[in-house]
């Protein structure tokens, strides 16, 4: 990857984390990129929803390797959902709430709207999904429970990211650690 594409791309990812899509423009993303307008055009001939999904991709894909690395180095899947809850929390509240993950943000904001968006968040959700189910099953958990389970889990977190943002603190985070955990734990 060009050094260009990469900036570009990392700064739609940070600037639709913190701020959306619709109050991401392209000026910005060029203006925080530092890379060349022209680089923009040439990278992402399809504009702003080429770059935008992009950057949800990449930054999915970034999240779904944390994701399986915390699960796998943890003696159990409860442990690990436990561990990546609490990463996520120290995450966001070093960034004063910032943080909280552009999947989310953008698929709030565009799902009735864009299809090719709405599209990339699914397939990255459902990517995280697999991994958390992956690793249940591996716990002993049989395939359709582990699956709801990884749903439910995937949901809570992403629940609990938002009240987080909202109230500005990691107590939501928190509880749902502790309730993903206990979850978890019952299952076998």
């Amino acid at each position: 990857m060009s050094d260009s594409r990469r900036k570009i791309v990392e700064a739609a990812s940070r600037l639709l984390e913190e701020q959306g899509y619709h109050a991401t423009g392209l000026s910005q993303i060029v203006e925080e990129s530092g890379a060349p307008k022209g680089s923009l055009y040439y990278y992402f001939p399809d504009g702003k929803r080429e770059i935008s999904e992009t950057a949800l991709r990449e930054t999915g894909q970034r999240v779904e390797s944390n994701i399986r690395q915390i699960l796998g180095s943890a003696s159990s899947a409860a442990k690990g959902v436990q561990t990546l809850i609490e990463t996520i929390g120290r995450r966001m509240e070093a960034s004063n709430y910032q943080a909280g993950g552009p999947i989310t943000t953008v698929a709030l904001e565009t799902a009735p709207d864009s299809k090719r968006l709405n599209r990339a968040c699914q397939e990255i959700y459902n990517d995280w999904r697999v991994a958390l189910r992956n690793r249940i099953v591996e716990d002993g958990v049989g395939g359709d429970r582990a699956d709801r389970l990884a749903g439910t889990v995937l949901a809570s977190i992403e629940g609990a990211m938002v009240l987080a943002r909202t109230h500005q603190d990691r107590g939501p985070l928190e509880e749902a650690a502790t309730s993903m955990t206990e979850l978890i734990k019952a299952a076998h």
